[in-house]
Protein backbone atom coordinates (compact mmCIF):
# COMPACT_ATOMS: atom_id res chain seq x y z
CA UNK A 1 0.00 0.00 0.00
CA UNK A 2 2.15 3.07 -1.20
CA UNK A 3 1.22 6.03 1.15
CA UNK A 4 3.13 9.56 0.69
CA UNK A 5 2.54 12.37 3.21
CA UNK A 6 3.94 15.46 2.64
CA UNK A 7 3.51 18.26 5.03
CA UNK A 8 4.32 21.48 5.39
CA UNK A 9 4.20 22.60 9.44
CA UNK A 10 4.16 26.67 10.02
CA UNK A 11 4.11 28.42 13.57
CA UNK A 12 3.06 31.63 14.07
CA UNK A 13 3.31 32.53 17.92
CA UNK A 14 3.04 35.72 20.08
CA UNK A 15 3.65 35.82 23.71
CA UNK A 16 3.22 39.07 26.39
CA UNK A 17 4.34 38.13 30.10
CA UNK A 18 3.65 41.03 33.01
CA UNK A 19 5.10 40.49 36.36
CA UNK A 20 4.29 42.82 39.32
CA UNK A 21 5.14 41.44 43.07
CA UNK A 22 4.00 37.66 43.58
CA UNK A 23 1.81 38.14 40.27
CA UNK A 24 2.88 36.65 36.64
CA UNK A 25 0.50 37.32 33.78
CA UNK A 26 1.13 35.31 30.93
CA UNK A 27 -1.28 35.83 27.43
CA UNK A 28 -0.54 34.01 23.57
CA UNK A 29 -1.87 33.42 20.67
CA UNK A 30 -0.88 30.77 17.95
CA UNK A 31 -1.45 29.48 14.53
CA UNK A 32 -0.40 26.84 12.81
CA UNK A 33 -1.72 26.02 9.57
CA UNK A 34 -0.75 22.81 7.86
CA UNK A 35 -0.26 22.09 4.60
CA UNK A 36 -0.65 17.98 3.60
CA UNK A 37 -0.11 16.60 -0.09
CA UNK A 38 -1.39 13.23 0.92
CA UNK A 39 -0.92 10.09 -1.72
CA UNK A 40 -2.84 7.02 -0.69
CA UNK A 41 -3.17 3.96 -3.69
CA UNK A 42 -5.29 1.96 -1.30
CA UNK A 43 -5.64 -1.33 -3.10
CA UNK A 44 -4.56 0.01 -6.28
CA UNK A 45 -2.58 -3.44 -6.56
CA UNK A 46 -5.40 -5.70 -5.65
CA UNK A 47 -5.81 -7.79 -2.61
CA UNK A 48 -7.07 -10.95 -2.41
CA UNK A 49 -8.00 -12.72 1.10
CA UNK A 50 -7.69 -16.79 1.42
CA UNK A 51 -9.34 -17.51 4.57
CA UNK A 52 -9.70 -20.89 6.77
CA UNK A 53 -13.22 -22.33 7.73
CA UNK A 54 -14.83 -22.67 4.24
CA UNK A 55 -16.64 -25.91 3.84
CA UNK A 56 -15.53 -28.67 1.24
CA UNK A 57 -18.01 -28.66 -0.75
CA UNK A 58 -16.99 -24.63 -2.19
CA UNK A 59 -14.23 -26.86 -3.88
CA UNK A 60 -16.70 -28.79 -6.08
CA UNK A 61 -18.65 -26.80 -9.24
CA UNK A 62 -22.30 -26.77 -8.63
CA UNK A 63 -22.63 -29.36 -11.23
CA UNK A 64 -20.58 -31.89 -10.32
CA UNK A 65 -21.55 -31.22 -6.61
CA UNK A 66 -25.18 -32.43 -7.71
CA UNK A 67 -24.16 -35.89 -8.59
CA UNK A 68 -22.23 -36.35 -5.67
CA UNK A 69 -24.75 -38.13 -3.40
CA UNK A 70 -24.91 -40.62 -0.67
CA UNK A 71 -21.45 -42.06 -0.04
CA UNK A 72 -19.66 -39.39 -2.14
CA UNK A 73 -20.83 -36.38 -0.82
CA UNK A 74 -18.25 -34.24 0.50
CA UNK A 75 -18.53 -34.37 4.36
CA UNK A 76 -20.03 -30.97 6.06
CA UNK A 77 -17.67 -31.26 8.99
CA UNK A 78 -14.38 -31.02 6.65
CA UNK A 79 -13.15 -27.64 6.53
CA UNK A 80 -10.63 -25.68 4.17
CA UNK A 81 -7.44 -24.53 5.82
CA UNK A 82 -6.05 -20.94 3.96
CA UNK A 83 -3.10 -22.15 2.58
CA UNK A 84 -5.82 -24.98 0.76
CA UNK A 85 -8.58 -22.21 0.21
CA UNK A 86 -5.85 -20.66 -2.06
CA UNK A 87 -4.80 -23.54 -3.62
CA UNK A 88 -8.00 -24.54 -5.27
CA UNK A 89 -8.78 -20.37 -6.11
CA UNK A 90 -11.37 -19.57 -3.35
CA UNK A 91 -10.72 -16.03 -1.90
CA UNK A 92 -13.26 -14.86 0.55
CA UNK A 93 -12.91 -11.49 -0.23
CA UNK A 94 -11.09 -9.36 -3.13
CA UNK A 95 -10.87 -5.30 -3.16
CA UNK A 96 -9.55 -3.48 -5.30
CA UNK A 97 -8.76 0.46 -5.69
CA UNK A 98 -9.14 2.88 -8.93
CA UNK A 99 -9.21 6.89 -9.58
CA UNK A 100 -7.85 9.37 -7.64
CA UNK A 101 -5.32 8.66 -4.99
CA UNK A 102 -4.23 12.39 -3.96
CA UNK A 103 -5.43 14.63 -1.65
CA UNK A 104 -4.34 18.29 -1.50
CA UNK A 105 -5.29 19.88 1.92
CA UNK A 106 -4.92 22.62 4.67
CA UNK A 107 -5.46 22.50 8.53
CA UNK A 108 -6.27 25.54 10.23
CA UNK A 109 -4.88 25.45 14.08
CA UNK A 110 -5.62 28.82 16.12
CA UNK A 111 -5.29 29.25 19.95
CA UNK A 112 -5.21 31.65 22.28
CA UNK A 113 -4.33 31.50 26.25
CA UNK A 114 -4.04 32.92 29.53
CA UNK A 115 -1.83 32.44 32.62
CA UNK A 116 -2.19 33.58 35.79
CA UNK A 117 1.23 32.23 38.33
CA UNK A 118 0.65 33.26 41.92
CA UNK A 119 2.19 33.32 44.80
CA UNK A 120 0.08 34.33 47.77
CA UNK A 121 2.42 33.17 50.53
CA UNK A 122 5.67 32.54 50.67
CA UNK A 123 4.96 28.27 50.90
CA UNK A 124 1.92 28.30 48.06
CA UNK A 125 1.98 28.64 44.40
CA UNK A 126 -1.11 28.60 42.27
CA UNK A 127 -0.78 28.40 38.52
CA UNK A 128 -4.15 29.29 36.41
CA UNK A 129 -4.87 28.88 32.92
CA UNK A 130 -7.44 28.62 30.29
CA UNK A 131 -6.60 27.92 26.15
CA UNK A 132 -9.28 28.79 23.61
CA UNK A 133 -8.75 26.34 20.41
CA UNK A 134 -10.09 26.78 16.92
CA UNK A 135 -9.43 23.56 14.59
CA UNK A 136 -9.90 24.18 11.30
CA UNK A 137 -10.43 20.71 9.66
CA UNK A 138 -10.87 20.30 6.02
CA UNK A 139 -13.49 18.38 4.04
CA UNK A 140 -15.52 16.16 5.04
CA UNK A 141 -15.46 17.15 8.93
CA UNK A 142 -16.23 20.19 10.46
CA UNK A 143 -14.53 22.93 12.59
CA UNK A 144 -14.04 22.52 15.91
CA UNK A 145 -13.88 25.19 19.22
CA UNK A 146 -13.06 24.10 22.73
CA UNK A 147 -12.40 25.55 25.91
CA UNK A 148 -8.91 24.01 28.14
CA UNK A 149 -8.79 24.63 31.41
CA UNK A 150 -5.31 23.74 33.28
CA UNK A 151 -4.51 24.61 37.14
CA UNK A 152 -1.68 23.55 39.63
CA UNK A 153 -0.53 23.93 43.19
CA UNK A 154 2.65 23.79 45.10
CA UNK A 155 2.51 23.63 48.75
CA UNK A 156 5.09 23.60 51.30
CA UNK A 157 3.03 22.65 54.73
CA UNK A 158 5.64 22.88 57.46
CA UNK A 159 7.40 25.78 55.20
CA UNK A 160 11.34 23.91 56.13
CA UNK A 161 11.89 24.02 52.26
CA UNK A 162 11.99 20.24 52.15
CA UNK A 163 8.53 18.23 51.89
CA UNK A 164 6.36 19.73 48.51
CA UNK A 165 3.20 18.86 47.61
CA UNK A 166 1.95 18.95 44.10
CA UNK A 167 -1.03 18.65 42.21
CA UNK A 168 -2.37 19.17 38.93
CA UNK A 169 -5.55 18.97 36.78
CA UNK A 170 -5.93 19.97 33.10
CA UNK A 171 -7.26 19.36 29.48
CA UNK A 172 -5.37 19.22 26.79
CA UNK A 173 -7.00 18.63 22.69
CA UNK A 174 -5.70 17.88 19.49
CA UNK A 175 -6.01 18.08 16.01
CA UNK A 176 -7.66 15.42 14.07
CA UNK A 177 -5.57 13.02 12.39
CA UNK A 178 -4.60 13.35 8.80
CA UNK A 179 -5.18 9.57 9.11
CA UNK A 180 -9.20 10.32 9.72
CA UNK A 181 -9.28 13.46 7.45
CA UNK A 182 -7.48 10.97 4.04
CA UNK A 183 -9.67 8.07 5.13
CA UNK A 184 -12.61 10.19 5.14
CA UNK A 185 -12.47 12.26 2.04
CA UNK A 186 -10.32 9.44 -0.55
CA UNK A 187 -12.54 6.81 0.04
CA UNK A 188 -16.39 8.96 0.24
CA UNK A 189 -18.90 8.20 -1.87
CA UNK A 190 -18.84 11.16 -4.02
CA UNK A 191 -16.54 9.66 -6.62
CA UNK A 192 -13.95 12.69 -7.03
CA UNK A 193 -11.04 10.39 -5.41
CA UNK A 194 -11.18 6.48 -5.19
CA UNK A 195 -13.67 4.44 -6.43
CA UNK A 196 -12.49 1.02 -4.27
CA UNK A 197 -14.33 -2.00 -5.34
CA UNK A 198 -15.27 -5.31 -3.40
CA UNK A 199 -16.70 -8.89 -3.93
CA UNK A 200 -17.39 -11.70 -2.15
CA UNK A 201 -17.77 -15.92 -2.66
CA UNK A 202 -21.35 -15.08 -2.51
CA UNK A 203 -21.61 -12.17 -5.61
CA UNK A 204 -22.66 -14.94 -8.20
CA UNK A 205 -21.38 -14.43 -11.70
CA UNK A 206 -19.23 -11.75 -10.45
CA UNK A 207 -17.77 -13.88 -7.03
CA UNK A 208 -14.37 -13.70 -5.63
CA UNK A 209 -13.89 -17.78 -7.01
CA UNK A 210 -15.24 -16.63 -10.37
CA UNK A 211 -12.75 -13.05 -10.88
CA UNK A 212 -9.56 -15.20 -9.46
CA UNK A 213 -10.17 -17.64 -11.88
CA UNK A 214 -10.80 -15.15 -14.93
CA UNK A 215 -7.45 -13.30 -13.57
CA UNK A 216 -5.36 -16.56 -14.34
CA UNK A 217 -6.88 -17.45 -17.71
CA UNK A 218 -5.25 -14.04 -18.34
CA UNK A 219 -1.80 -14.91 -17.04
CA UNK A 220 -1.66 -12.57 -14.34
CA UNK A 221 -2.96 -13.77 -11.18
CA UNK A 222 -1.35 -14.53 -8.44
CA UNK A 223 1.59 -12.74 -10.09
CA UNK A 224 0.62 -9.45 -11.33
CA UNK A 225 -2.61 -7.16 -10.96
CA UNK A 226 -6.02 -7.06 -13.03
CA UNK A 227 -5.87 -3.42 -14.45
CA UNK A 228 -9.25 -1.30 -15.09
CA UNK A 229 -9.67 -2.26 -18.61
CA UNK A 230 -9.47 -6.09 -17.53
CA UNK A 231 -11.79 -5.54 -14.32
CA UNK A 232 -14.41 -4.08 -16.62
CA UNK A 233 -14.38 -6.78 -19.18
CA UNK A 234 -15.44 -9.00 -16.45
CA UNK A 235 -18.50 -6.95 -15.95
CA UNK A 236 -16.92 -4.86 -13.00
CA UNK A 237 -17.46 -1.30 -13.42
CA UNK A 238 -15.01 0.73 -11.23
CA UNK A 239 -17.26 3.63 -10.71
CA UNK A 240 -18.99 5.78 -8.82
CA UNK A 241 -22.10 4.37 -7.42
CA UNK A 242 -21.58 1.06 -8.64
CA UNK A 243 -22.27 -2.15 -6.54
CA UNK A 244 -20.17 -4.21 -3.99
CA UNK A 245 -18.17 -1.02 -3.92
CA UNK A 246 -16.25 -0.10 -0.10
CA UNK A 247 -16.93 3.45 0.68
CA UNK A 248 -15.72 5.58 4.15
CA UNK A 249 -16.92 8.44 5.91
CA UNK A 250 -16.79 10.34 9.21
CA UNK A 251 -19.05 10.95 11.60
CA UNK A 252 -21.70 13.73 11.40
CA UNK A 253 -20.87 14.60 15.32
CA UNK A 254 -16.69 13.91 14.75
CA UNK A 255 -14.96 15.64 17.89
CA UNK A 256 -11.63 16.52 18.33
CA UNK A 257 -9.93 14.01 20.43
CA UNK A 258 -8.41 15.47 23.89
CA UNK A 259 -6.51 14.24 27.36
CA UNK A 260 -8.18 15.02 30.62
CA UNK A 261 -5.09 14.56 32.99
CA UNK A 262 -4.65 15.06 36.49
CA UNK A 263 -1.76 14.28 39.05
CA UNK A 264 -0.12 14.49 43.06
CA UNK A 265 2.65 13.99 44.35
CA UNK A 266 5.03 14.81 47.46
CA UNK A 267 8.08 15.15 47.40
CA UNK A 268 10.38 15.04 50.78
CA UNK A 269 13.79 15.71 51.68
CA UNK A 270 15.22 12.84 53.67
CA UNK A 271 18.81 14.44 53.94
CA UNK A 272 21.14 17.34 52.67
CA UNK A 273 21.68 15.55 49.58
CA UNK A 274 19.10 12.79 49.52
CA UNK A 275 15.11 13.05 48.36
CA UNK A 276 12.19 10.88 47.38
CA UNK A 277 9.31 11.75 45.31
CA UNK A 278 5.90 10.02 44.90
CA UNK A 279 3.34 10.87 42.58
CA UNK A 280 -0.12 9.40 41.13
CA UNK A 281 -1.10 10.03 37.64
CA UNK A 282 -4.53 9.60 35.51
CA UNK A 283 -4.54 10.27 32.24
CA UNK A 284 -8.23 10.12 30.26
CA UNK A 285 -8.41 9.73 26.76
CA UNK A 286 -11.95 10.89 25.11
CA UNK A 287 -13.02 10.98 21.30
CA UNK A 288 -10.55 8.86 20.65
CA UNK A 289 -10.73 7.94 17.24
CA UNK A 290 -12.60 4.66 15.94
CA UNK A 291 -13.36 2.74 12.97
CA UNK A 292 -16.84 1.30 12.46
CA UNK A 293 -18.77 -0.85 9.98
CA UNK A 294 -21.65 0.94 9.16
CA UNK A 295 -23.96 -1.03 6.49
CA UNK A 296 -24.33 -4.21 8.22
CA UNK A 297 -26.74 -5.37 11.04
CA UNK A 298 -27.53 -8.46 12.59
CA UNK A 299 -30.53 -10.81 11.46
CA UNK A 300 -31.25 -12.51 15.11
CA UNK A 301 -29.85 -15.90 14.30
CA UNK A 302 -25.91 -17.29 14.91
CA UNK A 303 -23.51 -18.19 12.55
CA UNK A 304 -23.89 -21.80 12.47
CA UNK A 305 -20.53 -24.16 11.52
CA UNK A 306 -21.18 -27.46 9.79
CA UNK A 307 -21.00 -30.22 11.96
CA UNK A 308 -21.17 -28.01 15.00
CA UNK A 309 -24.66 -27.93 16.76
CA UNK A 310 -26.39 -24.61 16.60
CA UNK A 311 -24.74 -21.88 19.53
CA UNK A 312 -23.29 -18.44 19.74
CA UNK A 313 -19.64 -19.40 19.53
CA UNK A 314 -19.20 -17.45 15.72
CA UNK A 315 -21.50 -14.50 16.81
CA UNK A 316 -24.87 -12.96 15.33
CA UNK A 317 -25.30 -13.55 11.38
CA UNK A 318 -25.39 -10.16 9.82
CA UNK A 319 -26.94 -8.46 6.55
CA UNK A 320 -26.10 -5.58 4.61
CA UNK A 321 -28.13 -2.44 5.29
CA UNK A 322 -27.41 -1.28 1.32
CA UNK A 323 -27.09 -4.57 0.06
CA UNK A 324 -25.28 -2.29 -3.01
CA UNK A 325 -22.59 -1.55 -0.90
CA UNK A 326 -20.41 -4.25 -0.15
CA UNK A 327 -17.88 -1.91 3.42
CA UNK A 328 -19.01 1.10 4.97
CA UNK A 329 -16.13 2.97 7.11
CA UNK A 330 -17.49 5.04 9.46
CA UNK A 331 -14.41 7.15 11.11
CA UNK A 332 -15.73 8.07 14.48
CA UNK A 333 -14.87 9.36 17.94
CA UNK A 334 -16.30 7.41 19.96
CA UNK A 335 -12.90 5.91 21.59
CA UNK A 336 -12.11 6.24 24.77
CA UNK A 337 -8.93 5.16 27.09
CA UNK A 338 -7.91 5.34 31.04
CA UNK A 339 -4.33 5.20 32.35
CA UNK A 340 -3.46 5.08 36.12
CA UNK A 341 -0.17 5.63 37.70
CA UNK A 342 2.07 5.40 40.52
CA UNK A 343 5.76 6.50 40.19
CA UNK A 344 8.46 6.51 42.93
CA UNK A 345 12.10 7.83 42.44
CA UNK A 346 14.90 8.21 44.93
CA UNK A 347 17.43 10.77 44.35
CA UNK A 348 21.08 11.48 45.29
CA UNK A 349 23.24 14.43 44.55
CA UNK A 350 26.81 13.78 44.63
CA UNK A 351 29.46 16.41 44.62
CA UNK A 352 30.76 17.93 41.07
CA UNK A 353 27.43 18.31 39.80
CA UNK A 354 26.71 14.18 39.37
CA UNK A 355 23.19 13.07 40.51
CA UNK A 356 22.27 9.67 40.65
CA UNK A 357 18.17 8.34 40.51
CA UNK A 358 16.09 5.43 40.21
CA UNK A 359 12.52 5.39 39.65
CA UNK A 360 10.13 2.79 39.20
CA UNK A 361 6.22 3.37 37.98
CA UNK A 362 3.48 0.77 38.24
CA UNK A 363 0.72 1.55 35.31
CA UNK A 364 -1.85 0.32 34.12
CA UNK A 365 -4.10 1.39 31.03
CA UNK A 366 -7.37 0.47 29.28
CA UNK A 367 -8.96 1.07 26.18
CA UNK A 368 -11.69 0.53 23.80
CA UNK A 369 -9.84 1.15 20.38
CA UNK A 370 -7.45 -0.76 18.53
CA UNK A 371 -4.03 0.48 18.80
Amino acid sequence: LPIIQKQRRYQFDDTLSWTRNTLDLKFGVSYRPVDAHLITQLGFGGTYQFTAGLPLSRAVAPLDLALLTGPLTPPADTLLTSLQAFNLGLPSLWQQGFGNPVLDVWQHNLASFGQVNWRPTSRLVLNLGARLNYDGEPRPLDHNTSLSPRISVAWDPFGKGETVIRAGFGTFYAPVSLQVITAAALQSDSGDFINLQSRTLQDGAQSTQALWAYGVSLGKLPFTSLTDADVRAFGIIPAPRQPGRRIAEAASDYDNPYTVQASIGVSQQLGRTLAVEIAGLMYHGVHLPIALEGNYRETGQFVTVPGLPPNDLFGPRLERIDPLIGQKIIHSSEGNSIYYGLTAALSKRFNKGSQFRISYTYGKALDDVLD
